[in-house]
């Protein structure tokens, strides 16, 4: 029996399984992507917010600037300092409301695309170590993700522990033993 293992699992239920990157018998690496479940425009909406939010801070930089150059201005038009002050402060007034207008759509998207972003990365799972695929379920792409259901197991090939059933098979190692194993027919399964 292999010492490391991971059983693969999704932890969202009811997304099509859109890709399966890996069959049984695969070497994967840690961190290869294994399997992905349906977007349904998830990519699209996540770009979309995130052109969304460097538009609008754009604009928000804009206003700034135009705030400057506006109280220039006013500035320069030789009110009394009377008008002038009554000027400046509906002048700021109203570049306030614009900049508190970009700063509130700015973080409900931010925190909409964090929330997409949660949503993307749970509909993907990732090799946590270095192995070979001992298991992928039948007919996996395509099918209708179920949470916790393991759908690929990965074992490390390297190490391993031999495990009697029968006693009598007992007396042929002694523990912490190293051996190598070879298969002459069959399967270890």
């Amino acid at each position: 029996r292999q010492t490391k293992q991971q059983d693969v699992s999704f932890s969202l239920a009811g997304k099509r399984v859109e890709k399966v990157n890996v069959k049984k018998g695969d070497t994967v690496q840690k961190g290869d992507l294994l399997a992905e479940l349906s977007g349904g425009g998830l990519k699209q909406e996540i770009k979309r917010l995130e052109y969304v939010i460097k538009r609008n801070e754009l604009l928000k930089g804009y206003a700034e600037e135009k705030e400057a150059l506006a109280i220039e201005e006013k500035k320069a038009m030789g009110f009394d300092e009377e008008t002038l002050k009554r000027e400046l402060d509906a002048l700021k007034q109203t570049y306030r409301y614009q900049r508190e207008d970009y700063e509130d759509a700015l973080e409900l998207d931010r925190l909409k695309l964090a929330e997409l972003k949660r949503e993307e990365a749970s509909s993907r799972v990732y090799a946590e170590m270095d192995g070979v695929v001992y298991f992928v379920k039948e007919m996996l792409q395509g099918s209708t993700s179920t949470a916790d259901e393991v759908v690929i197991t990965i074992m490390n090939s390297g190490d391993c522990f031999f495990e009697a059933s029968s006693p009598e098979y007992a007396s042929y190692f002694s523990e912490d033993q190293n051996v190598d194993l070879s298969i002459a027919y069959g399967s270890p399964d």
